[in-house]
């Protein structure tokens, strides 16, 4: 029975060593080698159409073959003679190496290649650039791409891979470092440029890989991109930039003559309704150098127009807060209490009607007589000689301005209240009670018909002739 099987193994492997092809399982190898050096007399030898096969013999090509079947015999295949070896065969087997290769456009793919880091030309960050491409070949000089490159063994096709992935990427750092000095390199990565890119690297590795026999064809599905870390920095940096050019964007529109001269009504609009409800509490502020919120004319009252510095525009009413600041050329001093502000005032001669100063917390701009401060003025008196004493009262009642600059005044209010030619009933009944707080008018009926005939005079609506503060 061990005699029978062994027999028929035999039989079987003879007949299995007289059938010689690539393996179906290696058909996507660009090169593969028969494992056998030892081929028998007689074997029939089948080569695809897409390949072709090669006779090796220590290192020397013997022979080549095209697509077919073929009868491994000297008659046949005279080249074959130099591959036989008498001795332990007695002429029956053809010692050699026996290489199938493919002839057909043969594809490879590689997979997140590391390309190089990289300056971003806008955020200054080095980054990661990685590379997903594939290449076509073709086999042009079989011989000399297994003798040159691929080596005569069984695993050719490794070197190959690796020199032509190598290869790859050398070339790709160059075109990536060569568009990121012109370009930010998120520019770069969008893959906008690709199909350049590609030709580029073809073109790069055709010249270097052709004269070792091996020709390539095409780039595809080429694909720049960043790590994940090195995506996330210029991610975080474009948020940054955005907002500040958001900011930007801001302050530039807030600096058109359009949009100040918006906010300015806005700001005599807010002033106006203050004065009002201060009015109707009975808790009136004293006006500022005739100016509320850029309202007043340019005819004031001398003891108005004394102040080194006006109002700006959109100003309030001085608060109730008790810490000053002397205004001076040389510079600010203080802060004073008003008492301590009075002192200085006497000590060094300064008259309060020529003195400018200004709340601690005002804006540096809002800066008034000093005769305007009560707090400022009840000290000064105190200490200060009769004689010698400014004026005795800084408030719209003791010192009114004449009747034509309160009604300029007043005008100026209305123009500012006026929304599209209309007065809405909220400020006439602010402008009724601005109107008797600056004696032109004893009584709300009075000041309403006042309010009335300056309307029709400026040409504008009010809402509700009728109103009643």
């Amino acid at each position: 029975m061990a005699l029978d099987w062994l027999k028929k193994f035999s039989i079987k492997q003879e007949t299995r060593s007289f059938y010689i092809a690539r393996p179906p399982e290696y058909a996507e190898r660009l090169i593969y080698l028969h494992p056998d050096r030892s081929v028998p007399r007689g074997a029939k030898l089948t080569v695809r159409s897409d390949e072709c096969a090669l006779f090796f013999r220590e290192g020397k090509l013997i022979g080549k073959i095209d697509t077919g079947t073929y009868l491994l015999d000297t008659a046949n295949l005279p080249f074959l003679g130099h591959l036989i070896v008498d001795e332990f065969t007695n002429a029956n087997h053809f010692i050699c190496e026996l290489f199938f290769v493919t002839t057909r456009e043969w594809a490879q793919s590689f997979e997140d290649v590391e390309v190089g880091q990289f300056r971003d030309s806008n955020s200054r960050n080095v980054v990661k650039v990685l590379a997903s491409f594939g290449y076509t070949v073709r086999i042009a000089d079989p011989a000399r791409l297994i003798i040159g490159l691929g080596g005569q063994n069984k695993e050719s096709q490794e070197p190959i891979n690796e020199v032509l992935r190598g290869r790859a990427a050398t070339t790709l750092r160059q075109s990536v470092a060569q568009r990121a000095q012109r370009a930010d390199i998120l520019d770069v990565v969008s893959n906008i440029d690709v199909d350049a890119i590609g030709q580029e690297l073809v073109t790069a590795a055709r010249a270097e890989f052709l004269p070792l026999g091996l020709d390539v064809i095409r780039a595809f599905d080429l694909r720049l991109d960043l790590d994940d870390e090195s995506r996330e920095r210029l991610v975080e940096f474009g948020q940054m930039e955005a907002k500040l050019a958001y900011q930007a964007k801001g302050a530039s529109i807030a600096t058109q003559d359009g949009f100040a001269h918006f906010n300015a009504v806005q700001g005599q609009l807010a002033a106006m309704e203050g004065l009002g409800k201060g009015l109707s509490t009975g808790n009136s502020p004293m006006l500022l150098s005739g100016n509320i919120g850029g309202l007043g004319g340019p005819n004031l009252a001398p003891s108005y127009a004394n102040t080194r510095r006006n109002l700006g525009a959109g100003s309030t009413p001085l608060s109730n807060q008790a810490s000053f600041v002397l205004v001076d050329g040389n510079g600010d001093k203080g802060p004073f209490t008003p008492r301590q502000l009075a002192l200085v005032l006497i000590a060094e001669g300064l008259d309060p009607q020529a003195t400018t100063i200004r709340r601690t917390d005002d804006p540096e701009t809002m800066a008034f007589a000093a005769d305007l401060e009560p707090l400022v003025m009840a000290e000064y008196n105190k200490r200060k000689k009769p004689e010698a004493s400014p004026r005795a009262s800084s408030t719209v009642a003791s010192a009114p301005l004449p009747n034509g600059q309160s009604i300029d005044l007043l005008e100026a209010a209305m123009q500012a209240a006026a929304v599209n030619g209309s007065v809405s009933p909220e400020a006439q009944a602010t402008l009724i009670q601005m109107a008797q707080s600056l004696g032109i008018a004893s009584d709300p009926r009075e000041a309403s018909l006042l309010i009335l005939g300056l309307a029709a005079k400026a040409g504008l609506n009010l809402a509700d002739p009728d109103v009643q503060p």
